[in-house]
């Protein structure tokens, strides 16, 4: 309770700041920036995943490490985080030609430079993290969200750098982020060290871990690098734009919660204590308050991109409008898979993104080459839904949470949703010309709406949530 606000704020400061960075970013720049900076993004993403090898879970999930062992760890991702920056930057020109983009070259090698230094800030945000010290967490990741928009804005406010504003500023921020973790380490300092059995046993721990995050990373940009291999690079910028957007809901109250939970059902379970009452509560309380900013975005995709980014990215509109229902089922699928990973079964989500990734890589494949980003957008949207009725099984399985139990702390959320989005379309047709007058009014229906059809389902589940939410925000 006393770290939640901590990790809302951050998102606050941290995916605040890079949100209004990213507009101002938008109306500055071209579409086929943001396009180069998707790709170099995924590569750059792809050897963070690998360089952590799964560890930085395993920091946080086991108590019984010592310090020493600590020390192992950090030694495993320093060497890797170094290795693989290396090897990024050898292989950037061979990824720029599997593109078709000459200039990701460049793109790719700065990125990958940056890779050398996440080692380091990956192991200390993993200790904060451990330890439940989100305060410090929130002055790491915001002070470098200031630093990226500070120097990204600033270049393409003054220079005609163009895609390179981009790559200056997260090149800052990776540097002051390191800093920053160092800094607010953790109670204590841990040395680089080495021992061979303690290296293996926390490889054992962190399999499942590393199987999972690789199969996440593949999955989550699949569809970039779908759309990249198959269409412009504008429309990578398009579809990419409109996917950060739609990240909002998750980002603003799955993430930071999970985070919180993660830890803490971890700890929890090392106690023997029961977490199935507190994560039905948890899930409730994500679908109440996130389900709507998804029905929202979904909505109000027209007059949000005129009045926010500007008439040169209409284009993202159809993307948007079908990726706000994605929006609505994230956050709920990522609270589930929290709980798996808190029980102890890693390995088990890892399985079932594998199991459901074939399926789900033939469907962008084939939408991306025969029709476009909005064909991509409902491919995705269908493979969170499927993806949800799986873990949900898996929890029944691995915690003994009765999928109907789970349904039934989610149900009064989604059958509000639906006179929402109906509510919302009509208000945006209705008022039309004005892109603020329509978003405003947009908005105003979908969460009116919702807010009463939810009172009627279950009054006492609104006065609950609303009370939560003001405990959490007085702490």
């Amino acid at each position: 309770m006393r770290s939640v606000p901590w990790t809302l704020l951050t998102y606050a400061g941290n995916r605040g700041i890079g949100f209004i960075a990213s507009i101002a970013l938008a109306r500055l720049l071209l579409p086929s920036d943001f396009g180069l900076i998707a790709l170099a993004n995924s590569v750059t993403l792809a050897l963070n995943y690998l360089r952590d090898l799964g560890l930085a879970a395993t920091i946080i999930s086991r108590h019984d490490l010592s310090r020493h062992a600590q020390g192992t760890i950090l030694t495993m991702i320093i060497g890797l985080s170094v290795a693989l920056g290396l090897a990024g930057f050898a292989l950037a020109p061979v990824i720029a030609s599997l593109f078709h983009e000459a200039d990701l070259t460049a793109v790719v090698r700065v990125f990958a430079l940056t890779v050398c230094l996440g080692g380091f800030q990956g192991f200390g945000e993993a200790q904060l993290q451990k330890h439940l010290l989100f305060r410090e967490r929130f002055i790491v990741l915001v002070g470098q969200a200031v630093v990226y928009a500070a120097v990204a804005v600033g270049l393409a406010a003054v220079t005609d750098l163009g895609v390179w504003c981009l790559v200056v500023g997260r090149v800052a921020m990776s540097v002051s982020g390191t800093i920053l973790a160092f800094v607010y380490a953790a109670p204590y300092w841990v040395r680089p060290g080495w021992n061979t059995d303690e290296a293996r046993d926390a490889l054992h721990t962190s399999t499942g871990f590393l199987a999972q995050v690789l199969l996440y990373f593949i999955q989550n940009n699949s569809d970039y690098i779908v759309v990249g291999r198959y269409l412009s690079g504008t429309q990578v910028g398009l579809y990419y734009t409109a996917y950060r957007i739609a990240e909002l809901p998750y980002s603003a109250i799955s993430d930071p919660v999970s985070r919180v939970t993660f830890a803490a059902f971890s700890e929890m379970r090392g106690r023997g204590e029961d977490i199935r009452g507190a994560y039905l509560s948890v899930l409730r309380l994500v679908a109440v308050v996130s389900t709507p900013l998804g029905i929202v975005l979904s909505t109000a995709a027209e007059p949000f991109t005129l009045a926010v980014l500007g008439d040169k990215w209409v284009g993202m509109v159809g993307a948007l409008s079908i990726l706000g229902l994605w929006a609505a089922l994230y956050p709920i699928q990522n609270t589930a898979s929290w709980l798996l990973n808190s029980s102890g079964a890693p390995g088990t989500l890892a399985k079932i993104q594998g199991a459901l990734y074939v399926p789900y890589l033939g469907g962008l494949v084939l939408a991306a080459s025969r029709s476009g980003i909005e064909a991509v957008s409902w491919v995705v949207v269908v493979y969170m839904l499927v993806s949800l009725v799986v873990i949900w099984f898996a929890c029944r399985s691995r915690v003994g949470i009765p999928v109907t139990d789970q349904v039934r702390a989610v149900w009064p959320a989604v059958l509000a949703s639906a006179p929402a989005w109906l509510a919302g379309y009509a208000v945006t047709q209705l008022l039309g010309g004005e892109p603020w007058l329509s978003l405003i009014g947009t908005a105003a229906a979908c969460l009116g709406c919702y807010g009463a059809v939810l009172s009627l389902i279950d009054f006492e589940l609104v006065k609950r949530s609303i009370a939560q939410i003001r405990r959490t925000i007085g702490r």
